[in-house]
């Protein structure tokens, strides 16, 4: 529409140019040499649209029909929206292709069988593209536990009932009335599942002991209350007050009730002195006995006297240490110190030959304190025999 208006303008605007060069040039011709001329170029006239890809043309016209002309730089093209995965990238204003389609890119999604549906893969685009193939049959249900009464029979990998659940198979107890309830049957299924029939009315209470003071009267078959406890028949007994303990008054009922009452306060201790002389080791001190209830404390202490020691050297032996024993002569408190070292022994030696048979030695003897030892022992010489004949005779070898 705007090139055909345009396409007007121009040609109307021509037919004004050539009027205006009839009127005011009718002696010249184009091309005609007029050195007194000087061409007067009007505006601009499109004569060739630019477009994305291609350059156009405008013209200026003197009145003379001198004319002179210049390109139009082509507009280039305005990309629109990125290529998509179906859609290819085109130019705004012309429609041009700019850059391909990319094309899809698909994820695998694969979606395993179930007992009743089939597996199957999804193939997705992350243009929201997708399609379905590779499938899987159906798995089948796996039957679980065979149904009772309580719970049908499921599939255990799906949950879905294979069979279901049987009829209840009820036992029946009796239970006796009581006192105040009715007694009644019930009936119960292996399951759990009960119910109940068969009222018989309640026996009523049967009276027990009439109330003392300690119990209530209660039925002898439920225990239930039917008259309230008596009250207490209380005796009072005095308990006197001691050194450090209160007195009080004490009523008892015969049942065994028991309350204290009339408090009088405790008398306090009347302390009496014994004296501990101190020794070689304990402390002295003294001990304050109460007279009325034999409570005691501890005090006026005196330090231990320390002790007083006499000592006897005991000397030493070959084999045993000397050392001096303390004695106390106060308490006979016994310490022991002052060690010496044993003296160790002194030998004499004695050899013992060796003979035919038997080994000889050497015996050591301590000539302080008498001990022997044997040693240095040498092997026996063994026999050297000397050989004498006796010849046979008639009747001996």
């Amino acid at each position: 529409m705007k090139k055909t208006l345009r396409t007007l303008i121009v040609l109307c605007l021509s037919v004004l140019f050539f009027s205006l060069l009839l009127t005011s040039c009718e002696t010249n011709t184009p091309g005609s040499p007029d050195p007194e001329h000087t061409h007067s170029f009007g505006e601009w006239i499109i004569t060739k649209d630019a477009t994305c890809d291609e350059d156009g043309e405008k013209t200026s016209s003197c009145q003379c029909g001198e004319k002179k002309t210049q390109k139009i730089a082509a507009k280039g093209h305005m990309p629109g929206a990125q290529p998509t995965c179906t859609e290819a990238q085109t130019c705004t204003v012309c429609g041009a292709e700019l850059a391909a389609a990319k094309g899809h890119e698909y994820a695998k999604t694969v979606t395993d069988p179930t007992c009743t549906e089939k597996g199957y893969t999804t193939y997705t685009c992350s243009c929201g593209d997708t399609y379905v193939d590779t499938y899987v049959d159906a798995l089948g249900h796996t039957p679980g536990t065979e149904a009772t009464c309580e719970a049908a029979q499921t599939c255990t990998v799906c949950g879905a009932e294979v069979a279901p659940k049987k009829d209840h198979t009820y036992e029946s107890v009796v239970t006796a009335p009581t006192c105040t309830e009715k007694g009644y049957t019930t009936h119960t299924c292996a399951c759990g599942e009960t119910y109940t029939d068969s009222d018989v009315d309640a026996l009523g209470h049967t009276p027990g002991t009439e109330a003392t003071c300690t119990a209530a009267q209660t039925c002898t078959v439920c225990g239930t209350e039917l008259a309230p406890k008596k009250d207490h028949s209380y005796e009072p007994v005095v308990t006197a007050p001691t050194c450090t303990e209160k007195g009080y008054t004490t009523h008892t009922c015969s049942c065994g009730d028991t309350y204290v009452s009339d408090e009088v306060e405790a008398l306090g201790h009347n302390y009496i002195p014994t004296v501990t002389a101190p020794t070689c080791t304990e402390d002295g001190y003294t001990t304050y006995t109460c007279d009325a209830c034999e409570d005691s404390y501890i005090g006026d202490e005196i330090e231990a006297l320390g002790h007083s020691y006499e000592s006897v050297v005991t000397a030493p032996t070959c084999t045993e240490n000397g050392y001096t024993t303390h004695t106390c002569g106060v308490c006979g408190d016994v310490t022991v110190g002052d060690e010496v070292a044993a003296l160790g022994h002194s030998y004499e030696s004695v050899v013992t030959a060796p003979t035919c048979t038997e080994n000889g030695y050497t015996t050591h003897t301590c000539g302080v304190c008498g001990d022997v030892t044997v040693g240095d022992e040498v092997a026996a010489l063994g026999h050297s025999y000397e050989s004498v004949v006796t010849a046979p005779t008639c009747t001996e070898n």
